[in-house]
C-alpha cells in the first residue's frame, strides 16, 4: 500500500502526548480490515468522495480532520471498537474520569474518528450508571458577578479556593482540597490537606505553585479566613502579588472555582471505592484528566 503525505501529521498515529494506548498500530490494522465500511474506502481512496477526506498511513485509514488553521490525520475507528475507546476516554480513571459529553468529545476527536462521534459521545456519557449516580444538575442561583480584567497572558491570574470538608475524610486524614486554577488557561493545581488554615494555604501556594511555576501577578480568592489572614496577606504582599476577593456571601463571584469543585466532586464520587476514602489518592488522575482536557 502506498503511503500518502499530509501536513501536520503526528509521528506516531496512535502516541500523540497524554493518548492511552486504546490500539496498537498493528491492533488498529487488524481491526480496520475487518471492517466493511473502512474496507470500502480502502478500495476506494484515491476516488471521490474519499480522495480528500481520507488518507493511509503506516497501511491505517486515517481521516483528515481541519483544525483551525492546519490540517491533522486521526485513525478512523471499526464501528465495533468504538466501545474501547469511549471507556478509555470517558469511563477511566486517569485519563477519562467520567467528564461530560464536550470535554469527552473535544479529548477524542483529535485522537480517532467515526462518522457520528459526537452521538455516540453523548449517548454514552448520558447512559454512564457511574455519572448517573454521582452527579446531579447544578442550577446556580442569580448573583452579581465581581468584575475580573482578563489576563493578558498564562499564569497572570489565578483563583484559589479550599473544597471541604470532604466526608468522609480519606484514609490519609485529608479533609480539603485546595485548588488553584489559571484563570486564561484553566489549568489545574490540586491538594488534599488535612485542615483549611491560612499556614496551609501558605505553604500549598508557595511550594507548589511561586517555587514550580513563578509568581503570578493576581490571586482570587473568597473571604474565608485562610485568606482574609494576616500571614495570607503578608506572604503574597512579599511576592508582589494582588489579592482580589470575591463578593461576601457569594461564591458564583468566583465561577472558575465553581465550575471546577463541582466537576472534581463529581468525578471523585465517580472513580471512588465503595467507602469513598481514597479520594485523596484518585486526585492526581483527576487533574490529569481535567488538564488534558480543552476547555
Amino acid at each position: 500500500t502506498t503511503t500518502t503525505t499530509q501536513p501536520d501529521r503526528p509521528s506516531n498515529l496512535i502516541k500523540p502526548i497524554n493518548q492511552i494506548h486504546v490500539f496498537t498500530n498493528e491492533q488498529l490494522k487488524y481491526y480496520q480490515q475487518q471492517d466493511t465500511h473502512i474496507t470500502k474506502i480502502l478500495e476506494n481512496i484515491d476516488k471521490r468522495p474519499y480522495k480528500n477526506e481520507y488518507c493511509i498511513n503506516n497501511d491505517i485509514l486515517c481521516r483528515n480532520v481541519r483544525r483551525i488553521n492546519r490540517i491533522i490525520a486521526v485513525p478512523v475507528v471499526p464501528r465495533n471498537k468504538i466501545k474501547d475507546v469511549l471507556l478509555a476516554y470517558h469511563n477511566s480513571s486517569m485519563n477519562g474520569a467520567h467528564l461530560g459529553k464536550d470535554r469527552t468529545y473535544y479529548k477524542i476527536r483529535d485522537r480517532y474518528y467515526w462518522p457520528k462521534m459526537y452521538n455516540d459521545i453523548a449517548q454514552h456519557v448520558k447512559s454512564c450508571s457511574n455519572c448517573s449516580i454521582n452527579k446531579y444538575s447544578r442550577r446556580k442561583p442569580n448573583g452579581h458577578l465581581n468584575q475580573v480584567n482578563p489576563p493578558e497572558g498564562v499564569w497572570e491570574n489565578l483563583a484559589m479556593d479550599f473544597m471541604g470538608p470532604i466526608t468522609p475524610s480519606s484514609s490519609r486524614g485529608n479533609k480539603y482540597i485546595l485548588v488553584i486554577t489559571d484563570i486564561l488557561s484553566k489549568y489545574v493545581i490540586a491538594k488534599a490537606t488535612r485542615d483549611n488554615s491560612a499556614l496551609t494555604a501558605s505553604k500549598v501556594l508557595v511550594e507548589e505553585v511561586i517555587l514550580k511555576y513563578g509568581t503570578p501577578k493576581q490571586i482570587l480568592t473568597d473571604n474565608g479566613t485562610h485568606f482574609t489572614a494576616q500571614l495570607f496577606n503578608d506572604i503574597t504582599k512579599l511576592c508582589g502579588m494582588c489579592h482580589i476577593f470575591t463578593t461576601p456571601y457569594n461564591p458564583q463571584s468566583n465561577g472558575v472555582c465553581e465550575r471546577l469543585n463541582a466537576s472534581i466532586c463529581d468525578s471523585l464520587s465517580s472513580i471512588c471505592n465503595n467507602k469513598r476514602t481514597d479520594w485523596d489518592e484518585q486526585l492526581s488522575k483527576i487533574i490529569f484528566a481535567y488538564n488534558t482536557t480543552r476547555h
